[in-house]
């Protein structure tokens, strides 16, 4: 049985977005049609079952149902490869199974496209552009549902001869592998002394544990020779070497080979020797990056751990961008993640060539820029929204050379209690626990590319190479690690990645039985080698005490995470693997961690041709048009439309939004947040900042690298941190190194410029990841080093970017370049100091930093947020665009000469309203933001309406009341669906209103454990006054409707007469987003009571894209207890979604006369700007801004507006009953 489904036109956001891009990218005409339908193919159901099913996941005021396809001038049908993680389908599937109970039936879903008013030829081009091969594959209009072929179990077989091969046998068998033939030989070797021969499986595990991805092998080579090349810079690079060669020699290390890990880790070592790095953590657990800290929990100081980690997923995301950059936040959080933290700060770079570039012009075999762009940005922002990360920085950096590959790079901070972390070896007798999603054939060799992907046969039997991301599975296992009561019976963690169970389980302890079919897969078939090297997402793997497995798994239940014991603690230090009977793996501890053959490498230093060189001319005139040229270039345009992708508001403590001043226009140079306190109030902070230049490193690996160390240190001092605080992470990207000398010269460089600034700064960078496979064909990466700067600080000492008041002084504090084109390290140590003492004032009103593109650009983005520019002194006309490199410009509020003592500075001018001055010439900021803006517009789908400020023209409601307060407990109820992310958020905001939170987890697993909770759930219902539905992408909003699992739930019968009887006591209810769309739909906002339909819907966002931003809200009706004695009253307005638009259909006069539109937005953000509604009795309250977001501290870089009162007024409410 089959059902096909069509949105009807209003929600139709999938086939505008297509045909919006069919137009402007694929060049056809304004008349094109592009329709897109759902076709769901069901297996093992009846009519009735099927009526069943259609009536609890579609919504027919969304969708119609359509027999047939109708004819069309081109057709075609896709669906997703087989073998990887299909969201649509699973959670379809667990709907229908664990919500509705049909536990026989399973879907399959497929779409099909069809085009009008276009040719053959378009149609085709349109289907090329669609599809990714990697990602989806074309089939058949009335092809059968697909099967997961059972696997050959000839990878278990024994290479037979191997010990005995020839080179030539060698190099034929190393083709299928990434290791060379040294290694190969190595493996011979080892073999020859266990006196058999390896398997297939056997020789890919060494080869996963040996690849680049696992263990660095090009940062693990022997550089033997280092030759520098006569010229200007040699007695840099000679300075720079001999420092490195000098600590190796103070730290004992000269046995050692040279190695770039060498290099790159030697500033870290010889601070830690000399007693200055005493906070960061050392511990046999490498999860991240860890530093001991102290954190302000309710004025008592506490001892915690600070992560931070940074992540690239750049080959994934060149060929699957979606799938891609969706692991790469994926992986990036498990990182610190299993440190058993909470992370709570995401930042993401990428990197890419020009995405406005023609589709003509993308180079052959590979995907257009425009697409890599977007469906990374999807990619990697739906899983980090979904999963709840905030999202407090993002940009993408733009240069040719990233054609030859993308990048990819997350960076994240997490924290815990440190007496929530245990760290202990694992003995003989202990158990592994694998944790979270099932085991299947996606990401199948991805670590060193061996899987073979040429036939839809090899692709049903392989699966696809880059894996997608559950982030519903992976925010259930974050909630696990956030129960101090769990994680302290945990010894050691680590994350499943590259290499699956052979490393995430192989590297927790030497010896190691691993029962392999006791792992959880996701569908039958798979061999032992298949599930031991399986790359499949959302695993930890955790080591636990016997003793402790029952209270362990006990809590996993709790939190409805998957886990099963797989394997044990061995005396033997080998790592075996059983399967079916059979032992199918079985290598020693030794030879794994030898890392194979030594590798050797010659590195030549060549002298850089051209240097600090940007694309302006000296002699510009600025104008209208320069000024609008200036700002539109790749990466100086405004990049808003990307980045508010990204939640920045999730989390409840984001210090600074993404984009300062009252029109959240002025990006920020990197992201602060409040420590993840639970439960109290704290004052620390964490803080984030990169800095890198592709065209500097490219011009100068050596000073890239330098730079790229002074930015992110003089951008988190510009922030309001102390430098001597600060600790680095690198990320390194550069070219296939092959065996060329200067080649490899190019990431020595960018290190020892990295590590010359950071002696000079007496700091260093304690962790990192390189990738060294920038390259494809005769395309090269620029040479590219990413610092991110990493500290603690508080909260009254944070400054923001945006200037904040007319008639300020704004100075420019410059650290001149020096003949080798470094600068004077004691001087900007003197500059950090003074400006660091500034922040601990008043004084210093705003900064920002100066870098390769020289201070105009800084100077106008300064300017977007407030609306408040700058009079430029005619003295620095002509400097506006020249690279001044560790400079700031800081606005003041009293006297420079008195602020800023011994420091030499230059005024720049004084602040002014709405244009900037130079030359003696106004102009409009706004007109260059517009300009600015309109680059990425049709890329990263701006928002249409630009005007700032718009009324609204909803009807206001006011009446006074007085609440009587007495002091009996209120208790609120939190129920957690799978996909909930906000539940955090709410239960803070309602315990800071007063309210007792109670929460849980309704299990989703089976459809046994689904009704075993909704019996709690009810039972806790009875007990609370408040149901408090938290926000999230519930079962991954499926079917494309926000909220469906919440409304199956509050529609059920058992649950229905519960909510009567809660609201016939006149209790309270809530819900926001995802829970909103469900209060709407079940018709208890409409009506006040559950009636399983409502004329009102909220519609997606124009062209379906995801908002973060902070809007102004308006009380306009006190019918309801949330919004009593608050009448007209405005409030700062977080939003973040997908679903914005509130449509009252036919019941917008009802609603509007009955006072049930209780609060709108002033500034536009959809057409009736609507955020909040009521029901007939006000007991029922639910909006589209998620109002649990606002709080002491927050959002300190937009002017607040007020904060909402909703809970405040609630719980008054109730307290008074």
């Amino acid at each position: 049985m089959q059902v096909i489904t069509k949105n009807n036109a209003q929600f139709d956001v999938e086939g505008q977005k297509y045909r919006k891009e069919a137009v402007e990218f694929l060049q056809f005409d304004e008349n094109t049609e592009i329709t897109f339908y759902n076709l769901y193919q069901f297996e093992n159901t009846s009519k009735v079952a099927l009526e069943q099913i259609q009536h609890a996941l579609f919504d027919t005021e969304k969708l119609s149902f359509i027999e047939t396809i109708p004819a069309a001038d081109y057709t075609f049908r896709y669906r997703q490869v087989t073998g990887q993680y299909n969201e649509n389908e699973q959670m379809m599937n667990e709907m229908i199974q664990h919500i509705l109970g049909l536990s026989e039936v399973k879907v399959f879903h497929s779409k099909v496209v069809t085009l009008n008013h276009v040719s053959q030829d378009q149609g085709q081009k349109f289907e090329n552009y669609l599809i990714n091969p990697v990602e989806n594959t074309v089939i058949a209009m009335d092809e059968p549902p697909f099967e997961i072929h059972p696997s050959s179990t000839t990878e278990l077989e024994e290479v037979s001869g191997f010990t005995e091969m020839t080179q030539a046998e060698l190099l034929d068998l190393g083709k299928h592998f990434s290791m060379d033939l040294d290694d190969l030989r190595f493996c011979q070797t080892y073999f020859k002394s266990e006196n058999r021969n390896p398997n297939l499986t056997e020789l890919k595990v060494i080869d996963t544990y040996w690849s680049d991805h696992c263990r660095h092998t090009t940062f693990n080579t022997q550089i033997d020779i280092v030759t520098i090349d006569a010229g200007q810079y040699e007695p840099l690079f000679k300075a720079a070497l001999n420092d490195y060669l000098e600590k190796r020699a103070q730290l004992g290390r000269t046995d050692r080979p040279i190695t770039l890990m060498d290099l790159g880790t030697i500033q870290s070592r010889y601070l830690r020797e000399n007693g200055i790095l005493d906070n960061v953590e050392i511990s046999p657990e490498v999860n991240a990056c860890a530093l001991e800290i102290k954190v302000d929990v309710d004025g008592t100081e506490e001892d915690w751990i600070l992560y931070f980690k940074n992540e690239t997923h750049n080959h994934p995301t060149e060929i699957e961008p979606f799938g891609g950059a969706s692991t790469c936040v994926g992986g990036g959080v498990r990182d610190p993640l299993s440190g058993r933290s909470w992370v709570y700060q995401g930042m993401r770079i990428s990197g890419a060539k020009d995405p406005n570039i023609p589709f003509e012009d993308t180079y052959p075999e590979k995907l257009p820029q425009r697409t890599i762009s977007k469906r990374a940005l999807e990619g990697n922002s739906d899983y980090a929204n979904q999963i709840g990360l905030t999202g407090g920085y993002a940009e993408e950096i733009y240069h040719p050379g990233y054609e030859a590959k993308r990048l990819e790079t997350g960076a994240l901070i997490s924290a815990a209690p440190k007496d929530h972390i245990v760290r202990e070896a694992p003995v003989v007798g202990d158990k592994i626990i694998l944790l979270g999603g099932r085991t299947g054939r996606d990401g199948l060799g991805a670590a060193v590319g061996s899987s073979q992907i040429q036939t839809e046969q090899s692709l049903e039997n392989a699966g696809a190479e880059v894996q997608k991301g559950a982030a519903a599975i992976e925010r259930k296992i974050t909630r696990l690690f956030r129960r101090e009561e769990a994680t302290r019976l945990i010894k050691r963690c680590n994350d499943f990645g590259a290499g699956g169970i052979s490393v995430a389980v192989g590297e927790l302890a030497d010896g190691l039985n691993i029962q392999l079919d006791d792992v959880p897969v996701k569908y039958p078939g798979m061999h032992g080698g298949e599930i031991a090297l399986s790359e499949s997402q959302e695993r930890m793997a955790v080591v636990v005490a016997e003793k402790d497995i029952e209270a362990f798994l006990s809590y996993c239940t709790e939190e409805d995470v998957e886990s099963t014991v797989i394997a044990s603690v061995t005396e033997n230090d080998r790592m075996q693997m059983t399967w079916a009977g059979q032992q199918i793996i079985d290598l020693s501890r030794s030879f794994l961690d030898s890392n194979g053959a030594a590798k050797h490498a010659n590195a030549i230093l060549t002298q850089p041709t051209s240097i600090f060189k940007n694309d302006v001319h000296s002699d510009t005139t600025w104008n209208e048009a320069s000024l609008n040229a200036y700002m539109s270039t790749l990466n100086r345009a405004g990049q808003k439309a990307m980045a508010e992708q990204f939640d920045g508001s999730i989390g409840r403590a984001s210090v600074l939004f993404p984009f300062g001043g009252r029109y959240r226009s002025t990006p920020e140079l990197g992201m602060v947040s409040k420590l993840p306190v639970h439960g109290g109030k704290t004052t620390t902070t964490s803080g984030m900042a990169y800095g890198f230049d592709p065209y500097l490193s490219e011009q100068s690996p050596f000073h890239g690298g330098f730079y790229s160390v002074i930015e992110s240190v003089s951008r988190m001092v510009a922030l309001g941190f102390d430098y001597k605080d600060l600790r680095l992470s690198f990320q390194e990207f550069f070219e296939n190194l092959k065996d060329d000398p200067k080649r490899w010269g190019k990431p020595m460089l960018s290190l020892l410029g990295a590590n010359l600034a950071m002696s000079g700064l007496t700091l260093a960078s304690i962790g990192g990841k390189d990738s060294m496979s920038g390259s494809f064909e005769d395309i090269d990466v620029p040479p590219t080093l990413l610092s991110f700067a990493v500290a603690q600080g508080h909260i009254d000492e944070v400054v923001s970017r945006p200037f904040k008041q007319v008639g300020s002084k704004v100075v420019l504090i410059e650290n001149p370049l020096q003949d080798d084109f470094t600068i004077d390290l004691q001087k900007e140590k003197e500059i950090y100091e003074t400006i660091h003492q500034l922040a601990k004032g008043d004084a210093l009103l705003a900064a920002s930093t100066v870098g390769f593109n020289g201070m105009l650009k800084d100077l106008i983005e300064m300017s977007y947020g407030n609306g408040i520019s700058v009079q430029v002194s005619e003295t620095l006309t002509n400097r506006l665009a020249e690279p001044l490199m560790g400079a700031f410009i800081l606005e003041l509020a009293d006297d420079p000469a008195t602020l800023l003592a011994d420091i030499p500075y230059q005024v720049i001018g004084q602040t002014q309203a709405d244009d900037i001055q130079i030359a003696g010439q106004n102009y409009s900021v706004q007109a260059i933001e517009a300009a600015s803006n309109e680059v990425f517009a049709s890329v990263f789908d701006q928002t249409e309406n630009t005007a700032r400020e718009l009324p609204t023209t909803l009807s206001k409601t006011n009446a006074s009341t007085t609440v009587d307060k007495t002091t009996k407990d209120v208790q609120a109820f939190i129920p957690v669906l799978y996909g909930t992310n906000g539940e955090f958020d709410l239960q803070f905001a309602l315990e800071a209103a007063g309210f007792n939170c109670q929460m849980m987890v309704i299990a989703d697993s089976s459809h046994e454990k689904f009704e075993q909770s909704i019996q709690v759930f009810i039972k806790h219902l009875k007990e609370s006054q408040l149901l408090a539905l938290p926000n999230g992408a519930v079962f991954g909003n499926q079917t494309d409707e926000e909220g469906r699992a919440w409304e199956l739930i509050l529609t059920r019968p058992d649950v229905r007469q519960a909510i009567e009887a809660h609201l016939q006591a006149n209790r309270l209810i809530t819900g926001n987003g995802a829970a909103f769309s469900a209060l709407i739909r079940t018709g208890l906002i409409e009506f006040g009571e559950v009636t399983g339909h409502s004329a009102i819907r909220i519609l997606p966002n124009k062209n379906g894209k995801f908002i973060s931003d902070l809007y102004t809200g308006q009380v306009l009706s006190e019918n309801s207890p949330f919004t009593k004695g608050q009448g007209n009253q405005t409030y700062t307005a977080p939003i973040a979604t997908a679903f914005g638009r509130v449509d009252l259909g036919e019941a917008s006069s009802k609603m509007k006369a009955h006072g049930q539109v209780v609060a709108g937005f002033k500034t536009y953000f959809a057409e009736e700007n609507i955020d909040a509604l009521t029901s007939p009795n006000g007991l029922v309250f639910g909006s589209i801004s998620s109002f649990e977001r606002s709080g002491e501290d927050l959002f300190q870089n937009v002017p607040s507006q007020g904060e909402n009162q909703f809970l405040k007024q609630a719980f008054a409410y109730l307290q008074a009953k």
